[in-house]
């Protein structure tokens, strides 16, 4: 819009096209990214006696399919375990396709993990 004054119905014109290609933009962008999380409390494999590894697979499947592989990046966001200097946590997705994914939390020697909330987000990669 110029300097030159402009009539009511001139402004919601402009806003409605405004409004037109937000919506537009929200429709792109919102394919480009995904999120969602789960809860993992008192697991058997995460609550084992003894010096062992213990990993929970958990599968994913994305709302729909990415257009490329996303760049996955799972993130603990809440945790509770046993008390003990040899506390361990360590969470990563493998196995990430266009579809979904796999997120894998694992502890190993003596911990006890009583309950983990996972966050995730998977963001479109456009190769230039």
């Amino acid at each position: 819009m110029g300097n030159e004054r402009k009539s009511v119905l001139d402004v919601i014109g402009w806003c409605k096209e405004l409004e037109s290609r937000l919506e537009g933009l929200e429709k792109q962008l919102s394919h480009l990214s995904e999120e969602g999380s789960f809860e993992l409390e008192n697991h058997p494999t995460l609550l084992q006696d003894g010096y062992t590894d213990k990993r929970v697979i958990t599968p994913i499947k994305f709302a729909k399919p990415f257009e490329s592989i996303p760049t996955l990046l799972p993130t603990i966001d809440a945790f509770s375990f046993e008390d003990s200097p040899e506390s361990t946590l360590h969470v990563w997705a493998e196995n990430i396709t266009e579809d979904g994914a796999d997120i894998v939390v694992r502890t190993w020697r003596t911990s006890k993990i009583y309950f983990v909330n996972i966050h995730w987000l998977a963001l479109e990669t456009k190769k230039t």
